[in-house]
């Protein structure tokens, strides 16, 4: 990958994390990208309608969210499937965080005080 394109990707990604505090909103905001390339949305409820080199996606909860193309050509074998979470196993960063002014001061990264999903205490470096 050229650096340029490795970057401004990695700008993209930032700044679509920085948007998605929540699965909620990642789940919205994967709506807005997917709407933007021509997908579809299906109800999970509904009987689907489907086409040949279709592109579709359905949510549920307004938490989760499934994207997927149809093939183009008759006779496909198989499927591909890709996939990813965006609820858990989290870390948030908590609202007072226990940071010492040596460490803020010594020009060091400054340790993220975090909590787990189980709510265990884990430090995180940023």
């Amino acid at each position: 990958m050229e650096e340029n394109t490795f970057i401004n990707v990695s700008k993209d990604m930032m700044s679509f994390i920085e948007k998605s505090p929540s699965a909620f909103h990642v789940t919205a905001n994967f709506m807005d990208l997917l709407d933007d390339a021509g997908f579809v949305r299906l109800n999970e409820r509904d009987r689907w309608h489907l086409i040949s080199g279709g592109k579709y996606y359905v949510t549920r909860n307004d938490s989760s969210i499934i994207a997927f193309r149809m093939p183009a050509a008759e006779g496909f074998i198989n499927y591909q499937i890709a996939a990813a979470h965006s609820d858990s196993p989290s870390f948030k960063v908590k609202e007072n965080p226990e940071l010492t002014p040596d460490i803020r001061q010594a020009g060091f990264p400054v340790p993220y005080s975090t909590s787990g999903r189980s709510g265990r205490s884990r430090s995180r470096w940023g």
